[in-house]
């Protein structure tokens, strides 16, 4: 869809991160993509390549405070980014808060100079900003809670929501609350359905940089960073009102085409996206479609699968909205199929670390479906609980009547991708899926012959000589490898 390329395409989740209890990815931020957050590299909605904006004016204060060989007014050290000096030259008057104007003066320069730096150094100017502010506010008592009648009026609250949304902070702040109840009520809504802290995974809050202007966005409001322009916006009665409800949603900005974009997901991959473009006096509806990101997602990774693209698979299974996609045994199943099959391809061309590399990525789409641990793709409580394949497949599927087929195929490609692990000089990590093996599948001599190897290789000499004997006592007669009968004559 046209008007979703740059989303779709552009930016990739999540993780925010992640299991839930209902989805592999439930617990990533709700969408398709993983949006790049602003604590990650500072860069949401046009954070990097930023090109240097007018200094903003901010009223003297009085004292000085020295900066290496330089001494600084307080405008000085704000225009400048150097939050230390600043703060030191409020501590010589710390009985006088600065005006309000001033407050929001500190806020604006720091988004800017947030906007004009990379990585460590933009989060320096929003962590000096955010300190400074609080300090030359003077809002907080002695305790932290916040003085009545404080912040005082014309303090913009979306500016500080949006530098404390940057830094990526979860603790509690007192002029967060506050900004996020002033925020609640021009939405007319509750303070809960602004921005949930008790785990929500979703920003309804972006900074975007159309040409020479910057605009805030929080919630379903835009404001320039100015303060010229304060904008709802537009389009907002395409939703239903359980859709209007700004913590469902992430911020997205479209730079080139100056979009901004609202995107939920929430509802099990099946969601609202709403665009509206800048056309340089105000804000216009692009439009507010229907999506199902989940079924993209489902419909790509089964698409890599048939076609033997195991990593590609997982690629899109691990950027993407997998609801669907965990929910199906048969295609997890198909994964180790594939899995396997290109696995032996590999191998026999000399390939091994290419085949560990797509049995792996098989068993990582199929780990949820399946109940499997993320590292070992052993059961996921396997350590409290050893049990038969049988018992684990009954639990695992049910009463799905190919639940003896989708345990069979487990074993073998787990027994392979040990196997594998072992030939690319990992006995390490092939060693506790041998050992588990041992008990999921007691009566396969390959497990023997392979968990001798992952000890031998480590030095374990004795142990690995009585698992060579194990395997000989299931293999009777031979023929044995040479290096069994020269181990374990």
């Amino acid at each position: 869809m046209k008007t979703l390329r740059w989303l779709l395409m552009g930016v990739v989740i999540l993780s925010a991160a992640c299991a839930g209890a209902a989805s592999g990815r439930d617990s990533r931020p709700t969408s398709e993509i993983v949006p790049g957050r602003p604590t990650d590299d500072v860069r949401r909605g046009g954070l990097e390549n930023a090109t240097p904006e007018a200094p903003v004016d901010i009223v003297p204060v009085g004292p000085t405070a020295s900066s290496g060989e330089i001494t600084l007014t307080f405008e000085e050290a704000i225009q400048l980014g150097d939050w230390a000096a600043a703060q030191a030259i409020l501590k010589a008057e710390p009985e006088h808060p600065l005006p309000v104007a001033s407050l929001n003066r500190i806020m604006i320069q720091g988004l800017r100079l947030a906007l004009n730096a990379n990585g460590q150094e933009a989060r320096r100017h929003i962590k000096g900003a955010l300190s400074l502010v609080r300090k030359a506010c003077q809002c907080l008592d002695d305790r932290g809670r916040l003085i009545p009648g404080m912040p005082p009026k014309g303090f913009r609250g979306e500016l500080y929501l949006a530098l404390y949304q940057m830094r990526g902070t979860a603790s509690y702040d007192p002029l967060y609350d506050w900004a996020v109840e002033q925020l609640a009520q021009r939405h007319r809504l509750s303070k809960e359905d602004i921005s949930d802290l008790s785990g929500t995974k979703t920003d309804p809050v972006g900074v975007c940089r159309f040409g020479d202007r910057i605009f805030v966005v929080a919630g379903f409001w835009i404001f320039d960073l100015d303060g010229s322009l304060q904008q709802e916006a537009p389009g907002l009665d395409a939703l239903s009102e359980g859709e209007r409800l700004p913590r469902l949603y992430d911020v997205f900005c479209d730079e080139n085409e100056q979009i901004i974009q609202w995107v939920n997901v929430s509802g099990g991959g099946r969601g609202v996206s709403l665009e509206v473009r800048w056309d340089g006096k105000e804000f216009r509806q692009v439009e507010a479609i229907r999506i199902d990101l989940a079924a993209r997602t489902y419909e790509e990774v089964r698409k890599h699968i048939e076609a033997g693209q195991l990593e590609e698979a997982f690629e899109a299974y691990d950027r993407g909205f997998t609801n669907e996609v965990d929910a199906d045994p048969e295609l997890a199943t198909l994964a180790l199929r594939q899995g396997m099959s290109v696995a032996r391809q590999r191998a026999e061309a000399g390939d091994v670390a290419g085949a560990r590399r797509a049995l792996h990525a098989a068993f990582s789409i199929a780990s949820f479906r399946y109940r499997l641990d993320g590292q070992t793709f052993l059961p996921v409580d396997w350590n409290s609980h050893p049990r038969s394949l049988e018992e684990w497949a009954r639990e695992a599927f049910g009463q799905d009547p190919q639940a003896s087929s989708y345990a069979r195929i487990y074993r073998e490609a787990l027994t392979e991708y040990a196997a594998l692990l072992v030939q690319d000089h990992r006995p390490q990590e092939a060693e506790p899926i041998l050992r588990a093996l041992t008990i999921l599948a007691p009566d396969d001599a390959m497990v023997y012959l392979y968990l001798g190897d992952a000890l031998w290789d480590q030095g374990k000499r004795e142990e690995a000589r009585s698992f060579y004997q194990r395997y000989k006592a299931r293999t009777p007669g031979g023929p044995w490898p040479d290096r069994v009968r020269e181990r374990a004559p």
